[in-house]
């Protein structure tokens, strides 16, 4: 069902190039704008929502922490964040830390919640 609504909005959307409501929910409606099995006309401005999505996102982060002067993580999670962002795999990040892989999973977990992001590539792109 979210799926049918989420192409229905894209298609009254795209006509006018109406981004930036999506882009804004891009947070809860990433699990769907992502998913390889929506389908739509015109790919390029599937695609062009999902990047200002991405960027929506990042953004947001960004503001967080010029406004409030801090990182929402601890100096572990930012660690283990900062060693994800430089794509390393769960298992090396972990070796490199000594601390086991379900830790790292558990905590990049807690750090995508914190972020508002939902996987390793969404952090290549915010500060935190």
């Amino acid at each position: 069902m979210a799926r049918e609504r989420v192409q229905l909005a894209l298609t009254h959307a795209f006509p006018d190039e109406v981004y930036l409501p999506i882009a804004e929910y891009y947070t809860n409606l990433s699990g769907v704008l992502e998913d390889p099995a929506l389908s739509c006309k015109d790919e390029t401005a599937l695609e062009r929502v999902r990047a200002l999505g991405r960027r929506f996102v990042s953004g947001t982060a960004a503001v967080r922490a010029e406004l409030f002067g801090y990182s929402p993580l601890t100096s572990r999670e930012r660690e283990i964040a900062l060693l994800a962002k430089e794509r390393l795999s769960t298992r090396e990040i972990a070796e490199r830390l000594v601390i086991s892989p379900a830790t790292v999973k558990n905590t990049l977990n807690k750090i995508y919640s914190k972020l508002n992001i939902h996987g390793k590539s969404d952090l290549l792109n915010i500060r935190f």
